[in-house]
């Protein structure tokens, strides 16, 4: 087993509501570490989160800056973009996001932190977890 994540752009964040919002998850895509998720692996993390764990915090607990911040952050959505509804997926902005991906907006309590969003120095969401990796040898 190894601790996997992914670190994805903030797509948006509202000044006023200090919320931000981005993708989570995109299938088929390579992450930070080389990894590929399919639309039912991210389906079934998603709603894992959302049944057992809706754990926030910054980098896993592990940046000194902001060690913990359990009441700095409230998850306000998380959704799949469903094949079904979106087969093209949709535009944010500039940026495709594809089916099957995973969305979350968090509002963001804590000063600090969304300064350092306002400011470009916090871009994304990362999930952590850990995954057993099995070659594309081993697997077929």
């Amino acid at each position: 087993e190894k601790t996997v994540g992914a670190l994805v752009e903030v797509y948006k964040s509202a000044t006023e509501e200090r919320t931000a919002f981005g993708v989570v998850m995109e299938p088929e895509t390579v992450d930070a570490h080389g990894e590929v998720v399919s639309a039912e692996e991210i389906r079934t993390a998603s709603y894992g989160y959302m049944e057992f764990y809706q754990q926030k915090g910054f980098q896993h607990g592990r940046n000194p800056k902001y060690p913990a911040l359990p009441d700095g952050l409230r998850l306000l959505e998380s959704w799949i973009v469903d094949p079904e509804f979106f087969p093209q997926g949709f535009m944010v902005g500039s940026r495709h996001i594809k089916p099957g991906s995973w969305l979350m907006r968090m509002r963001v309590d804590h000063d600090g932190l969304w300064s350092d969003i306002k400011n470009g120095l916090v871009t994304g969401f990362s999930i952590g977890g850990f995954a057993r990796t099995v070659s594309e040898e081993k697997a077929a």
